[in-house]
């Protein structure tokens, strides 16, 4: 009597069509012989003694014969073992693993082997179409989307994506003020987003905070993408440094030179034209806009001007018996100018004035003696006299320094004239009309830019 008995070692719960299968064959005798053929279904074995290996070619139901043959002859036994084969079968699915609340997602699933369906299994905001779905975030949180795959004979995996659905919940600026021109982006904001970590994905409109005017409040709206329905809203003050107004500023310059020219009527013959251009604009500042002012002042001295005036010139006796003196030629030219400039910066509450200017005026006069009778003829009667008008400004530790002076003019020439028809008389004249004057430097205010 031949018993005869085949069993499956270390099989796979599942077998699937073009794996490899090892089946082993057991019996009570020793050294005879095993024959292996696929008795039902389709594929291949191969057989090696008491072992064999079997690769099915189709999903289906496949019955294994062995026959063993005793070493001392006679009929052979033979047992059938069925197996269950499976076609192979995968399923992923592909598409973005987030989506803004509002917002949706194209899935795509791919079975293997192709030619199958496809079975998408209810979540909240899918909406399947065959191979395709399309997932609509509708609060924030994970989702995980399943979908079965069939293949064409049957055989059935699964495959499942997360989907995590994010919204803005909140937005506010982290700076009191924005300058017009810049650039909107997360780090400009303290945002809130369930869940959290979806910061870098909010989008900003308008994308540059932007004014015409010096200071704004503008209304900036957070969201994940257009047609999102989480749009988060704040408005921010927006400055605009470039747009400036008038501000009444006015430096005033000593005049420290034409006190010399009063004794002949001449102090208004230095012109001092003073140009004040200051303007006020908005800066934006740590803790919000505030005021700022800049501008300069431009100061240009002229003097032009011939003339002459009545002074009587002293002369001693005898010559004050036939001459006089008491006509002046007068002559300024020359002039200068100055530049100071002031800044306040209302961020760091600090004020700047800079600048200087120099002015020299030349001064000259001259005068010819007359006769004080016809017996009396002047051969020689030129007296004159000069001087330099000189004045400085400079701007130190927020002053004005100022200083200046001028040298004495003194009329000196030689009078010679004759007298009668022989008698000649002669002077030399030598008369101090303005003395010497320096001015030591002086300091003035500058005026408040606030």
């Amino acid at each position: 009597v031949c018993l005869c008995d085949v069993a499956i070692d270390d099989v796979p719960g599942e077998i699937y069509v073009g794996h490899e299968v090892v089946l082993t064959a057991s019996t009570e005798s020793q050294g005879g012989t095993y024959v292996w053929s696929v008795n039902k279904g389709s594929g291949s074995i191969t057989g090696s003694g008491a072992s064999a290996i079997f690769v099915a070619a189709q999903a289906g139901e496949v019955e294994i014969k062995v026959a063993y043959t005793p070493p001392d002859g006679g009929e052979p036994c033979k047992d059938f073992y069925t197996l269950q084969v499976k076609d192979e079968c995968s399923v992923t699915i592909a598409g973005d693993p987030d989506v803004a609340v509002g917002s949706h997602v194209k899935l795509e699933a791919t079975g293997q082997p192709a030619g199958g369906s496809y079975e998408w299994i209810y979540a909240d905001g899918l909406l399947p179409i065959g191979d395709e779905a399309f997932f609509t975030g509708n609060s924030p949180g994970q989702t995980a989307v399943s979908v079965r795959y069939t293949t064409p004979v049957g055989t059935v995996c699964s495959g499942s994506h997360t989907i995590t659905s994010f919204k803005l919940e909140s937005i506010s600026p982290k700076t009191a003020c924005f300058d017009s021109g810049k650039m909107l982006d997360a780090s400009d904001f303290q945002l809130l987003t369930a869940p959290p970590g979806y910061e870098d994905r909010i989008n900003f409109m308008p994308t540059a905070a932007s004014t015409m005017l010096q200071s704004e409040e503008v209304e900036v709206t957070g969201s994940c993408g257009e047609g999102t329905a989480d749009d988060a809203v704040t408005r921010v003050t927006v400055v605009n440094s470039d747009v400036k107004t008038t501000k009444a500023i006015s430096v005033n310059i000593p005049d420290v030179i034409s006190d010399a020219l009063g004794l002949f009527g001449l102090s208004d013959k230095i012109k001092f034209n003073f140009v004040n251009s200051y303007t006020s604009f908005t800066e934006c500042c740590i803790d919000g806009p505030d005021v700022s002012s800049a501008g300069k002042t431009a100061l240009n001295v002229e003097a032009d001007f011939t003339g002459a005036t009545i002074y009587g010139v002293p002369i001693y006796a005898p010559m004050k018996e036939y001459v006089t003196i008491d006509l002046l030629q007068l002559n300024l030219s020359g002039g200068g100018s100055a530049s100071i400039n002031g800044e306040y910066k209302s961020c760091s509450q600090e004020m700047y004035w800079s600048g200087q200017g120099n002015f020299s005026i030349n001064f000259s006069l001259s005068s010819e003696a007359r006769a004080n009778f016809k017996r009396c003829l002047v051969l020689k009667g030129k007296v004159a006299g000069k001087t330099v008008l000189n004045e400085k400004i400079v701007v130190s530790n927020n002053k004005l320094m100022c200083s200046g002076g001028w040298d004495g003019i003194k009329l000196t020439g030689t009078i010679l004239v004759l007298i009668g028809e022989y008698d000649l008389l002669s002077e030399n004249i030598e008369y101090n009309i303005v003395n010497s004057k320096a001015i030591p430097a002086f300091y003035s205010e500058l005026p408040s830019m606030y």
